[in-house]
């Protein structure tokens, strides 16, 4: 209970503290965000350009090979598991065939 009171009274003190105002920027301090603000948008304008430069070839190496790469062929051993599994082999079914739910073994 104690330490309850000592954290409200903590809380309770140190709000106005929180709650303080920073001093405005000087004009120094003004102009240095100022300067920042254009480089980074000079910086994102090149950027910029260079991304369309290198869109603009990637297209047009595209229309010049006149039709799009075929997709290479996975081999089955790439294939992840489930799917070379037979349909309805991982789910519950009648008959004498256990399911692949069943891991434990037979009840005595």
């Amino acid at each position: 209970m104690k330490q309850v009171r000592t954290l409200m009274m903590a809380a309770l003190l140190g709000a106005p503290l929180a709650q303080a105002k920073l001093p405005p920027p000087t004009p120094e301090e003004l102009a240095a965000q100022q300067e920042r603000r254009v480089q980074e948008e000079t910086r994102l304008a090149k950027e910029k350009q260079q991304l369309e430069r290198a869109q603009d070839r990637v297209a047009e190496r595209y229309r010049q090979s006149g039709t799009a790469h075929p997709a290479t062929s996975v081999k089955k051993e790439d294939l992840p598991q489930s799917a070379k599994q037979p349909p309805g082999g991982a789910a519950p079914e009648g008959g004498n065939r256990q399911s692949a739910e069943a891991h434990s073994a037979p009840a005595k």
